[in-house]
């Protein structure tokens, strides 16, 4: 049974992986997930955001976190002018978003759309 998301947005890229760990983690936390599985989504999170802000021109970062039985679904979007969301995502997003599959902190990791802006989405067990 998937629980109701958690949900952030933040308009200070500065701000706003420190602020998207924060809730993330709370929401590892909420689900009685390992620590292994709360290290992965740190991760993961980490660099879904770093991806975003890498190629992103600005915008702001949005974190939902759907809290399931057993697993969290994650997907974090870029928001804001058409210019801030052009760029992203990169021709080599996948290439950009390996670690996550390679070191198997995440599954299912694919590009989505949140309210019509692009995102990354994935799923932590």
């Amino acid at each position: 049974m998937t629980r109701p998301a958690f949900r952030l947005t933040t308009p200070a890229a500065a701000d706003a992986v420190r602020i998207i760990r924060a809730v993330a983690n709370g929401a590892a936390a909420d689900a009685a997930l390992s620590y292994n599985s709360f290290e992965d989504l740190d991760l993961a999170v980490g660099e879904a955001s770093a991806s975003l802000l890498e190629h992103g021109s600005g915008g702001s970062l949005e974190c939902v976190v759907s809290v399931a039985e057993g697993s969290l679904d994650v997907s974090v979007a870029l928001s804001g002018s058409p210019e801030a969301t052009a760029q992203w995502p990169p021709a080599d997003w996948e290439n950009s978003l390996g670690a996550l599959v390679l070191g198997s902190v995440a599954s299912d990791v694919h590009l989505v759309h949140v309210d019509g802006n692009p995102a990354i989405s994935f799923t932590v067990v």
